[in-house]
């Protein structure tokens, strides 16, 4: 356990903008050179969170990604930031990364469709991150692009100050982000703590479900009072840093610097079984007999695909 106070990267932070996480948080595990076999053992399987030192070293991203590289690269090309309806270029976003503030952010550039919408870069961030295979999403054995597209990594740029709303993930699936430049700081709250974060919606609601309506980096205790009790962890993420976050965790993310950053959604067996009820949930309103037979194949496809990863068959 450590104390937030004691990270001076926060405490810059804290004295900029005059917020912290309140109380304590636990750490997240920082790991090197780890094989497969170990990140499935210790992380995958039991869903614990951890900074993977180095995964994606070999990225030429991490080399030419930078704020001008897309300015230059993207020169006319507009872009939409979300929940925000300001005409912007590519240039002109980057021209006013300097000025974002935790006070007055600049609005997130985010989950930007690399193969769909800027296939070209794929090339820089080869080869795949080996630790989100394997994807039974991308599966033969399911319907291309279900869900989402196949193989999907997404773009997120962002200035000093910008936030994710606190979450989950969409359907259980678990998340890499990976850092290609500055510095980004996580908030991390395991799956027991949700009684703690003030959902959205209920269960029915669909997809506000998996929204918190507790701006974690400005806690309002007299309106969340429950807030005081979760407990968080918490790590920044800089340049070459792969942070893997769980199915089911809630976390939200503040950037402490201008940001480039990639994730890359998966399931497996590791939580399939997850992503097979939050489906059921998500299509609670429709003919039982619809929503049946698709967590059914869902559950068959599972099943198959589990077997045949036993036997060293990735389809």
């Amino acid at each position: 356990m450590w104390s937030a106070l004691a990270d001076p990267v926060r405490s810059r932070m804290h004295k900029d903008w005059g917020s912290r996480w309140i109380g304590r948080a636990a750490a997240v595990e920082r790991r090197d050179a780890l094989s497969y076999a170990a990140f499935e053992r210790d992380h995958l399987q039991p869903r614990r969170p951890v900074v993977l030192v180095g995964a994606v070293e070999s990225w030429r991203a991490l080399r030419t990604w930078t704020p001008a590289f897309f300015a230059e690269r993207y020169r006319g090309r507009k872009v939409v930031c979300r929940n925000d309806d300001a005409e912007r270029t590519m240039e002109s976003y980057v021209a006013a990364l300097d000025a974002s503030t935790p006070d007055k952010p600049l609005p997130y550039l985010r989950n930007l469709n690399i193969q769909r919408d800027y296939p070209e870069l794929v090339e820089d961030i080869s080869p795949p991150l080996s630790f989100a295979e394997p994807d039974w999403l991308s599966s033969r054995l399911m319907p291309r692009d279900w869900l989402r597209p196949n193989r999907l990594n997404q773009l997120f740029i962002s200035g000093r100050g910008a936030r994710i709303p606190l979450h989950y993930d969409d359907w259980m699936t678990h998340n890499m982000v990976s850092n290609v430049y500055g510095d980004k700081r996580f908030l991390l709250f395991d799956p027991s703590q949700a009684d703690h974060l003030y959902r959205c919606g209920d269960a029915a609601s669909g997809e506000s479900y998996i929204l918190s309506a507790v701006d974690p980096w400005r806690p309002d205790l007299q309106k969340f009072p429950r807030l005081a009790e979760a407990q968080a962890h918490e790590v920044v993420i800089g340049k070459g840093d792969t942070l893997f976050v769980p199915a089911g965790w809630w976390h939200s993310s503040f950037t402490e610097t201008t940001c480039i950053s990639v994730s890359s959604s998966f399931a497996n067996g590791s939580n399939w079984n997850l992503l097979v009820a939050e489906i059921g949930r998500l299509r609670a309103k429709e003919p039982a007999a619809k929503r049946l037979a698709v967590t059914a194949f869902l559950g068959v496809v599972g099943t198959t695909l589990g077997a045949l990863r036993r036997v060293g068959v990735n389809p």
